[in-house]
């Protein structure tokens, strides 16, 4: 018996069935059932045997649960499909939902996304776009780009500073430093760590 089979033993005759059935290639079904305690023909019943009410009405709601995700464009959650459903009248609670999405693997796609604005007032403190995309350069130190990157974590706050002739490879680690009036404070040291 595969290592996997040893917590089997003590599983219901259906948990039995199934290991039986994923092995069916590998191993004699006379022997595991041997083994595993179980009658060859109960395996051949419960093989053969047909779809429970249960296992029915799981299958019509899986249907169900999966159109209505899909019709509201996986913006419904757990919450809203039920809804959705009661009031089509088909009776479910949110937990038997929520297990059903949580086996096929969907979620809800929540949340808004940014906005851009034509706000005037939002614009004015940004820089003039001196580059208008042009980085080509025909001489070094003609045209420098620089970016930062945050890095949260413990005090004090770490940032690459990107800069130099649009290589941007980080050629000093700035500290930062929080006041307790809510200031920051950034520091590039001039020992700052080359990076190539």
């Amino acid at each position: 018996m595969p290592k996997k089979g040893v917590g089997v033993l003590r599983e219901a005759a259906r948990v039995k069935y199934e290991y039986i059935e994923s092995y069916v290639g590998e191993y004699k079904v006379t022997h595991m059932c041997h083994a595993l305690d179980v009658s060859p023909s109960g395996y051949y019943k419960w093989l053969n045997r047909e779809p429970s009410e249960r296992s029915k009405r799981r299958c019509r709601f899986e249907q169900l649960v999966m159109c209505t995700f899909a019709k509201h464009r996986a913006r419904y959650g757990s919450v809203r499909i039920t809804d959705e459903l009661n009031e089509a009248g088909h009776a479910c609670c949110v937990n038997y939902v929520a297990d059903i999405m949580k086996e096929k693997g969907i979620k809800a796609r929540n949340g808004i996304g940014f906005k851009y604005t034509k706000d005037i007032a939002a614009m004015t403190n940004v820089a003039d776009n001196l580059l208008r995309r042009d980085f080509e350069a025909a001489r070094p130190n003609q045209k420098w780009v620089t970016d930062i990157t945050y890095i949260w974590g413990e005090e004090p706050l770490a940032l690459p500073s990107y800069g130099s002739g649009l290589a941007f490879t980080p050629y000093c680690w700035l500290v930062v430093r929080y006041d307790d009036d809510g200031s920051t404070d950034y520091q590039c040291p001039e020992n700052g760590v080359q990076v190539t």
